[in-house]
């Protein structure tokens, strides 16, 4: 079959990557103008479109999606040329394709796939409806205006006619496969959106090419979830099957008939794809239809004989077809309606999903499978897993914890409704709240010591709640809390005080510690009697004051929790007499890093023990306990005190603190005089010695000098004279510092003057022959430090040479029979000059 058409504007620009001679060689004008012409698929490499110089009118296609290429009218010779080509993969013969429908009797097939059993009930149920996804409809065009679509049909593109518009159908397939993807009343997705793509014209026939530039015009075109439905196809043909995974690995899932040959679906295209979910026609009794392909190929079933639905020929027509073509948007209607409920559901998924919830209800000799399309959509998700329940040890609380479900029922969980049953501590009844779908646990708090609850768990999804998952848990009894442990009462006479310490119980009873009961007996010297109060629970001490001196006192205290108020743990302490105490003094400089030294006075009667705390500006300095202290740098600026706490054994405890020193000042370092070790000599390393600074440790910094006068940059502690200092005498200046004492600076003695530096020299030696007129070579050897000056005079001998002061010589004549020697001296400024002579040679022979 010919055809000539109009180029779409798309292919206006052609880029050839080979200009290839498509004629026969010689080839006239006018043989080429008798040529005949078919379609050809033509597969190019990745990333190169070798159109050759096919003409622009003869142009069919370009693939840039679904494949990499083109399909064109070609001459078999211009077909051979192409294949020839390094960047042509294969050049096909294109063939025609066909939608599978026959019209026939009455509809039956929405009755069917919503329930499990062969027997219709005269209703179709759904949950979902395929809102917010579009339905690519390959076929002949869709009557848009039809009132079963309601407005829901786009544009698309027409491959036919090559318009931007495929909403017309001039054959009525397309439209009766798309009411029954998606129409109002004969529909399986009834709120989805249609977008006619036409393949085929008002025959019902068109090329595999065109499916192909199909595809790749949805992969380009669509926009959120998706499903792709081709209702027919031809034989076999690669590039279509390699187009539909093409369409596929991109996200949409492609629907395909199986055709109705009455053959192995696996001899057809698109249906053989591997990527594809090919399906069979059933008619009413769940019998393969008589037409249908089968084999392995075939994903499912579905109801295709006798399937009423749209029709073109008026906006309210129907019409009654069988055939595959009426089976395959049965199966693009449920996907629709899946993706409403899962949009990020994958091709993979959606194909198990139709597959796995499909009924086993057809026998087939051929081995297809047994898989009848059920569309019930999605249910309520099962119930969650690994569900466990846990009591917290003391608080009275249980945590449910759980896995998501095996299955959300082809719907995505939403969130979980958690629950419990009973009456927690404050009376209230049984409990639920919804947590997010990401939670895995629950806290429930406020629990009933002793009892028992069911704490359980449902996943939510689009449908409703799922089954439910438990687990029991009984809440541990409580008791009320232990006594507190290590009470201690210390009595302040002079304050006429005491202050009562203690530490946690040793069990809290199964429940927290909220605070201590505190209390005292007796009479208090403003005749008030017993006393007590209620602490928070970090508690760990109370001072009881005005206190009589000549009474004992009884000190209770008792923890509390929400369980109640433990046993009390008793101290007693008796009367006492108050201690003599003096006010403390203090004695040396209040100076960073000097000794300042308590002294308590006279306390009695003796002996009484001394404690002592430091203090500077008033706040206790860490570890400073002893009877000395020296105040470190973060003292400097502040005043210091000491607090000398007395004891005795039958006394009350008394403390006294001192008057404040002086602000602490900068402490001064101990310093020494450095000294300079080595020898002063231009190229000898001196070095600084410090000597004994303290307190350790200081920090030093170095200053050299030459005359007295600073030598820029030499701060290190080290330092080596040039030959700048020749003559002068070197000195060190070191500065030492350490944080809270003032800096030192401390000279050294002046060493001797500079003397010169002595060089470093090695014998020359002499290469060459001793003979007249041949040339001897002086090589310096090893002189320094560098750079070192050298010269040369030749000696014959043991006697100078006159003129013969380079580094190479030949020997005369007049030295015949004498030998040679070369002296190398050494120059550089600030050193001793140095001569070398080399070893004599042999005599010099004519």
């Amino acid at each position: 079959m010919t055809r000539r058409r109009t180029v779409p504007a798309w292919s206006a620009v052609v880029t050839a990557l080979a200009l290839i001679a498509l004629g026969a060689p010689g080839a006239t004008a006018a043989e080429a103008g008798s040529a005949s012409y078919s379609r050809y698929l033509v597969r190019t490499a990745a990333g190169t479109t070798a159109t050759g110089s096919v003409p622009l009118d003869r142009i069919l296609h370009r693939y840039s999606r679904a494949l990499t290429g083109f399909a064109a009218e070609l001459t078999s010779t211009e077909a051979a040329a192409l294949r020839r080509l390094p960047s042509v993969v294969d050049v096909t013969a294109d063939v025609v394709s066909r939608a599978s429908a026959e019209q026939t009797d009455p509809t039956w097939g929405l009755d069917r796939i919503d329930q499990r059993t062969t027997t219709g009930d005269s209703a179709y149920r759904y949950a979902t409806t395929g809102s917010g996804v579009t339905a690519y409809v390959l076929d002949t065009g869709v009557q848009a205006s039809h009132d079963e679509f309601g407005g829901r049909v786009g544009g698309g593109t027409d491959l036919v006619d090559y318009d931007d518009d495929a909403r017309a159908d001039c054959n009525g397939h397309g439209t009766h496969v798309a009411g029954t993807i998606g129409g109002a009343s004969s529909g399986v997705a009834k709120d989805i959106r249609i977008v006619p793509v036409r393949i085929w014209d008002c025959s019902g026939q068109g090329w595999m090419s065109d499916m192909v530039a199909a595809l790749d015009w949805v992969i380009g075109a669509r926009t959120g979830p998706s499903v792709i439905n081709i209702s027919g196809g031809g034989g076999e043909y690669a590039p279509l099957d390699e187009a539909v995974q093409r369409a596929v690995d991109s996200g949409i899932p492609v629907v395909v008939a199986a055709m109705n040959d009455a053959v192995d679906a696996c001899a057809v295209s698109p249906a053989r794809a591997p990527a594809a979910l090919t399906v069979g026609a059933t008619q009413q009794d769940d019998g393969p239809a008589y037409y249908s392909n089968h084999g392995p190929c075939l994903d499912v079933w579905a109801p295709g004989s006798s399937v009423l639905s749209a029709a073109p020929w008026s906006d309210s027509a129907t019409a009654v077809l069988s055939g595959t073509s009426m089976a395959a948007p049965h199966v693009s209607g449920v996907v629709g309606r899946l993706l409403q409920a899962e949009p990020s559901a994958t091709p993979a998924r959606l194909t198990a999903l139709v597959t796995s919830t499909a009924t086993s209800a057809i026998q087939d000799q051929h081995g297809s499978t047994s898989r009848l399309l059920y569309a019930a959509g999605a249910t309520a998700p099962l119930s969650p897993t690994s569900v466990r329940a846990t009591t917290g040890t003391a608080d009275r609380t249980a945590t449910l914890t759980w896995a998501p479900p095996t299955s959300d029922g082809g719907s995505p969980v939403t969130g979980y409704r958690v629950s419990r049953t009973g009456t927690d501590a404050a009376g209230n009844g049984p409990w639920s709240t919804v947590v997010p779908a990401t939670a895995r646990s629950q806290r429930f708090t406020d629990l009933a010591a002793g009892s028992s609850y069911e704490l359980s768990v449902r996943a939510i999804n689009a449908v409703g709640s799922g089954a439910t998952g438990s687990a029991a848990v009984t809440v541990p009894r409580v008791t009320v809390p232990g006594a507190p442990t290590a009470v201690t009462a210390i009595a302040n006479a002079g304050a006429r005080s005491a202050t009562v310490s203690w530490s946690p119980p040793a069990s809290d009873g199964g429940s927290p510690v909220t605070g201590y009961r505190v209390a005292r007996d007796g009479t208090d010297a403003s005749g008030a009697g017993p006393w007590s109060t209620v602490l928070p629970s970090s508690a760990r001490s109370q001072t009881f004051t005005d206190l009589r001196t000549d009474a004992g006192y009884a000190f209770t205290v008792q923890a509390v929790t929400a369980i109640g108020t433990g046993p009390g743990a008793t101290v007693r302490l008796a009367p006492s007499t108050p201690l003599t105490s003096a006010v403390p003094t203090i004695t040396g400089s209040a100076r960073v890093g000097s000794t300042l030294t308590a002294d308590p006075g006279v306390w009695g009667p003796a002996p009484v023990a001394h404690a002592y705390q430091w203090r500077a500006d008033g706040s206790p300095l860490s570890g400073a306990t002893a009877a000395t202290y020296r105040p470190s740098s973060a003292t400097l600026g502040k005043a210091i005190t000491v607090t000398v706490t007395g004891t005795k054994t039958g006394y009350a405890a008394a403390s006294r603190t001192s008057s404040a020193t002086a602000a602490v000042a900068s402490g001064t370092l101990t310093a020494a005089t450095p000294t300079v070790s080595g020898t002063a000599k231009v190229g000898s390393v001196l070095t600084a010695v410090p000597g004994a600074w303290g307190p350790a440790p200081v920090s030093f910094t170095y200053q050299w000098k030459a005359g007295g006068t600073a030598l820029t940059g030499a701060t290190g502690s080290t330092y080596t004279p040039s030959s700048a200092t020749l003559g002068k005498t070197i000195s060190v200046t070191v500065t030492g510092a350490k944080t809270g004492f003032t800096t030192a600076t401390r000279s050294s003695a002046p060493t001797a003057a500079v003397a010169a530096g002595t060089i470093v020299a090695s014998a020359p030696t002499v290469t060459g022959t001793a003979k007249v007129g041949a040339l001897l070579t002086a090589s310096p050897g090893a002189w320094g430090p560098a750079p070192v000056t050298v010269s040369y005079q030749w000696r014959t001998n043991g006697t100078a040479i006159s003129g013969a002061v380079s580094s190479t010589y030949r020997p005369t004549s007049a030295t015949a029979g004498t030998r040679i020697t070369v002296t190398a001296t050494g120059k550089k400024a600030g050193y001793t000059t140095t001569a070398r002579t080399s070893a004599t040679t042999a005599a010099v022979v004519r």
